[in-house]
């Protein structure tokens, strides 16, 4: 038990809470409390008696003593304190006034700059401190719940503060009832200083705002040096500074929605991932995925139905003031949330991007923030441009990679459930960038050979005849070729001849080789004469290949010769391994060319045409023709297996009847906010105001003013055609007398077309008639087959019934508790004039007994009947002509398990 000296310097007002236990209500009201250590902790009184013992005697401001108590840790959530614990107060809770401490300070407060709220990494509702100035106060406003019950008012302020921050605040409650000049500045310029306690701070999409309930404390007068301060700024030249509204509490894209960060992944993965996530009832990403990549943009277009030959626009006219769509009435425009007509609309985007990457497309939506990005303007001049300026800045977005961070999530439209995509940042990638991560994917793929291909000296031509033998050459061109890397030109033969003809390089080096070559040419020349017909042959053919060239020398000649011969000598190899694996050129004759080095890389073509594979297993022979190798990369048709297997057996899951009931609520809620959206896009007119007594001044202002008997008419007329269309709607859907049998009758027979629920009960006493008629009337009702057994030789009287499972059911609660079976049992005492009876006869005079309970497919009694018996031979007789003589003999070997015992 402790006992601790401290001044209250907060306190919430008392409000009502149900105890999850019992379901009762009651109350509860929290303090905050300071020491003379500067140190602050919270303190909750629970209970109705507890809260009217001190919530009257505890004053915000004075010293008091608390004794008794207990500690738990504490709820940051609710909790700003920088204690880890708090204190619980109940009924043995002492607190007794104590002198004012002046060690003990009337004031104390964590304040954090607005700059930190962007930061903080705490759960999306936390309560803090907050000292700032109100730059903008805007005029209460009244909404409906979203029950339809009732209606709340609430009022907006924009708070400041040196950090350069602006902070949304949302007043509910007692706040709003305060005059417009608490908010505004006074003559002379000074601000407002508002200090807050227990200001709530939420986020919604990305945004983070203040709110303060009843239970937040503010202080229009703060008397602290940092008060002062701020002023002093203020008007110094802080009222010139261009705010900046805060936004994602963190600097990663994962800030929006407050989940992990998102994933890489492409469109196809990520449209399978949304497909199997769980259906989102309650809030739009309950069960979401963000994930984040490059895509490209297809389409843009409008959301919202428009009349035949229009198109839907990109952008929406929103109030200024709650940011919900304005409707247009004569070219006025009017917010039907807000209730104000004659305002002056800003307009935002709202449309459907296509995106699409290498495994799928998606189509997601766009709003302000993105559609500023791909349209590179504001919405404003975007609906002020012609058809053909926006065909064409639609156009320059279109097919441009982009880097984007979409959620996706499955939500029900009508009775169809569907993958909801949109789009939270999006950024376009510049070609560099976009360079750097091609050649970034490019090298993550596998090396089509072992062998490294060096490059050329001429942009970037691969060197085959270094690497490759002239068996390999035709699998790595194929190889290259289809991978892209290969230059357009490499079968180009005339381009590269007429590249080579126009330089002087070839004729220089044979100029070289004659030079080198001249001690020899008498040599030369002597061998010539000697060779046998058939080279003499070869050898005209070769000097009339050359007529056209001007003084060839012998070295020219010699080298024409040894070229011959190789290819002869390839001819005599190649023939040696067989036929069908060959691969000759033409011989050297009249006209024909001779074939150009093996080493050569232009003459790859050359070397390719004509070769012919054998195949490895088949042994047929295949004949490649070379040109038609090309960059692109051909795709195999996929090959269905001859037998798919079949689907899964799905397993059917049950829903309780609570989990009944809250799915057809929230589809009832999703329906009714689809209407409320379609309301708010123009696509449905707004239903006419609900006029009562009550709301009379409200809904018809100046009408209820001018005209207050006609106002009034309007508004008994209207409840009376609510009224009868209740009535008319109640008495379509009442059953007549024989329609309600028959429903009557169907439920209790429910589930006895699958099998039958029998029990079984031994009874002591059945002589009153007020009991044996219950018995009688409630299985009749009921509809259950059966008999009730009355035979005085029995040492039980019999009931047995057999029906559906819910007739059952009740009919059981009559038999063990309904009826008051302890009247017999007394009366029979009374007859008997036993007052000294035993325990164990009072256990024995216990009345009706379940003997046994369980089900049977097709049921023994054809009705229900009260049989009579005088002995137990007439009893059996009457149980056996209905083929139930075995529920007699079960009854008659029951033994009570209480006697046992």
């Amino acid at each position: 038990r402790f006992k601790i000296k401290a001044r209250v310097t907060g306190k919430t007002d008392l409000r009502k809470y149900t105890q999850q236990k019992t379901g009762k209500q009651s109350q509860v009201f929290s303090v905050d409390l300071l020491d003379a250590d500067r140190s602050a902790i919270r303190g909750t009184f629970w209970g109705d008696e507890v809260c009217s013992k001190f919530f009257g005697k505890i004053e915000l401001g004075k010293v008091f003593y608390f004794e008794g108590g207990y500690l738990k840790v504490s709820n940051k959530k609710y909790n700003n304190t920088n204690h880890p614990y708090e204190i619980n107060f109940n009924e043995r809770t002492l607190v007794t006034p104590a002198e004012d401490d002046k060690k003990i300070e009337r004031e104390c407060f964590n304040n954090v700059e607005i700059r930190d709220i962007k930061s903080m990494k705490r759960d999306d509702d936390f309560p803090i401190d907050l000292l700032g100035i109100c730059k903008r106060a805007y005029k209460p406003r009244t909404q409906m719940k979203k029950n339809g019950q009732g209606e709340f008012t609430k009022r907006d302020l924009e708070i400041v503060d040196k950090s350069g921050m602006l902070l949304q605040v949302t007043l509910f409650g007692k706040w709003t009832t305060l005059p417009d000049e608490k908010f505004n500045e006074t003559a002379t310029g000074e601000p407002v200083v508002i200090q807050f306690k227990n200001l709530r701070i939420q986020e919604y999409q990305g945004q983070r705002s203040g709110t303060a309930y009843d239970s937040t404390e503010m202080n229009f007068t703060p008397k602290s040096p940092k008060a002062e301060e701020m002023k002093t700024w203020w008007m110094g030249g802080g009222n010139k500074v261009n705010f900046e509204p805060v936004r994602q509490r963190s600097d990663d894209d994962s800030a929006r929605t407050g989940r992990a960060p998102a994933k890489e992944m492409n469109l196809g993965d990520a449209r399978l991932a949304v497909e199997d996530l769980p259906l989102s009832l309650d809030r739009q990403n309950e069960h979401s995925l963000v994930f984040t990549g490059q895509y490209v943009l297809k389409e843009l277009r409008g959301v919202g139905a428009q009349d035949a030959g229009e198109t839907p626009p990109l952008f929406f006219y929103s109030c200024p003031t709650c940011n919900k769509k304005a409707s247009k009435d004569e070219g006025v425009y009017r917010c039907e949330k807000c209730q104000v007509s004659g305002i002056t609309p800003n307009v935002k985007y709202l449309f459907r991007a296509t995106f699409l990457d290498a495994r799928a497309d998606v189509t997601a939506v766009c709003f302000d923030q993105t559609g500023l990005v791909l349209l590179n303007d504001e919405a404003a001049k975007i609906a002020a441009m012609e058809d053909r300026d926006l065909e064409m800045r639609k156009n320059a977005a279109l097919w441009r990679p982009m880097t984007m961070v979409m959620r996706g999530n499955r939500e029900q439209y009508k009775d169809d459930v569907r993958p909801n995509f949109r789009v939270l940042k999006a950024e376009f990638i510049s070609p560099g960038s976009y360079a750097t991560l091609l050649k970034d994917q490019m090298q993550t793929i596998p090396d089509l050979s072992e062998r490294e291909v060096p490059v050329g000296p001429k942009g970037g031509d691969f060197d085959f005849a270094s690497c490759y033998t002239d068996a390999e050459r035709l699998f790595a061109s194929a190889a290259f070729k289809n991978a892209g890397f290969l230059p357009s030109s490499l079968f180009d033969e005339n381009e590269k001849k007429e590249k080579e003809e126009g330089t002087g390089v070839k004729r220089e080096r044979e100029k070289e080789a004659a030079a080198a070559a001249a001690p020899a040419e008498k040599e030369e020349d002597a061998r010539e004469k000697d060779q046998p017909s058939g080279m003499e042959e070869e050898k005209k053919d070769t000097e009339g290949e050359e007529a056209g060239e001007q003084n060839p020398s012998p070295s020219q000649k010699r080298v024409k010769r040894e070229s011959v011969e190789a290819e002869k000598e390839k001819e005599k190899e190649a023939s040696a391994d067989g036929p069908g694996t060959a691969s000759s050129s033409p011989p050297a004759g009249d006209g024909a060319s001779p074939p150009p080095p093996t080493s050569s890389f232009s003459s790859l073509p050359a070397i390719l045409q004509g070769i012919s594979l054998t195949g490895v297993t088949t042994g047929q022979s295949y004949t490649i023709n070379p040109f038609r190798i090309t960059h692109l990369v051909e795709h195999p048709v996929p090959i269905q297996p001859p037998a798919e297997a079949g689907a899964p057996a799905v397993v059917s899951m049950y829903l309780t009847l609570r989990e009944k009931k809250k799915l057809r609520r929230r589809k009832r809620q999703e329906k009714e906010k689809e209407k409320q959206n379609k309301i708010r896009l123009g696509q449905l007119p707004p239903p006419p105001p609900k006029v009562k007594l009550s709301n009379l001044m409200r809904v018809l202002k100046n009408e209820s003013v001018a005209e207050p008997s006609k106002a009034e008419r309007v508004a008994r007329q209207q409840m009376a055609e609510r009224l009868k269309r209740h009535e008319d709607a109640n008495e379509a859907r009442r059953l007549d007398p024989e329609a309600k049998k028959e429903k009557k009758e169907a439920k209790w027979k429910a589930g006895t077309d699958l099998q039958h629920e029998v029990c079984v009960w031994a009874v002591k006493y059945l002589a009153n008639k007020r009991h044996l008629f219950k018995v009688d009337m409630n299985a009749q009702q009921y509809h259950l087959k059966g008999a009730a057994l009355v035979c005085a030789q029995l040492p039980f009287h019999l009931v047995v019934v057999e029906g559906g499972t819910r007739a059952v059911t009740r009919y059981s609660k009559l038999m063990m508790r309904r009826i008051n079976w302890g009247e017999e049992v007394e009366a029979a005492r009374a007859r008997e004039d036993d007052a000294d009876e035993s325990d164990e006869e009072r256990e024995e005079s216990r009345n009706c007994h379940l003997v046994w309970r369980g089900v049977l497919k097709d049921p023994v009694f054809k009705k229900w009947s009260v049989i009579v018996a005088k002995d137990v031979e007439e009893a059996r007789s009457q149980m056996k002509s209905q083929d139930a003589e075995h529920y007699l003999e079960m009854m008659l070997k029951w033994r009570d398990p209480q006697r046992d015992i």
